[in-house]
């Protein structure tokens, strides 16, 4: 039985000259049925109430990917912000240094991950993330390639009861712009 801990957290690029707009990311139509091959907002602030760190099966979860044997936090959400909290690919790499989250790429088509990436899971599929990721108070950092999917991803994981949610608009573009390296 594997354990994976309990921290999602979303990123997906862009930049302030870019459309917000989820469709205008290359080929998602496209690729929308294609099998994934594996894996309001606040600015650089994290959840205040936090608890002990937890861990979930992932005998139930298929991830795609071995497990790291990182603790997972976990928050209980009641009373908690519904806020998605906002980061950078230097908060994100120093995040990575002592990861207590899941790590969850939401492009769609799949184009390459971040190094230390959990899971590959496409925006578009509420249920599957909600699967892959597990208890609402669950950490968990989202991206994507320039922004708009992984906000649509936080978007709707917000709405469905999720309060630990970390979204990286800068995505990969923004990730390697900032002189860091994806894994093909």
């Amino acid at each position: 039985m594997r354990f994976l801990p309990l921290l999602v957290l979303i990123a997906c690029g862009g930049s302030s000259s870019e459309s917000t707009d989820p469709s205008d990311d290359t080929t998602e139509t496209e690729t929308a049925t294609e099998t994934e091959t594996s894996r309001p907002q606040t600015t650089g602030t994290t959840p205040t109430e936090t608890s002990t760190p937890t861990s979930i099966e992932t005998d139930s979860v298929d991830t795609g990917v071995a497990s790291t044997g990182t603790s997972i936090e976990e928050i209980d959400c009641a009373g908690a912000s519904d806020a998605i909290t906002i980061i950078t690919p230097s908060e994100l790499d120093a995040m990575l240094d002592d990861k207590d989250f899941l790590l969850v790429n939401v492009h769609i088509p799949y184009a390459g991950e971040i190094p230390g990436t959990d899971a590959h899971i496409r925006y578009t599929d509420t249920s599957a993330l909600e699967d892959g990721i597990g208890p609402e108070g669950t950490k968990v950092v989202l991206y994507c390639r320039t922004g708009p999917m992984s906000a649509t991803a936080a978007a709707d994981l917000r709405d469905r009861g999720y309060c630990n949610i970390y979204d990286m608009p800068a995505g990969m573009n923004g990730w390697e712009s900032a002189g860091y390296t994806l894994d093909p």
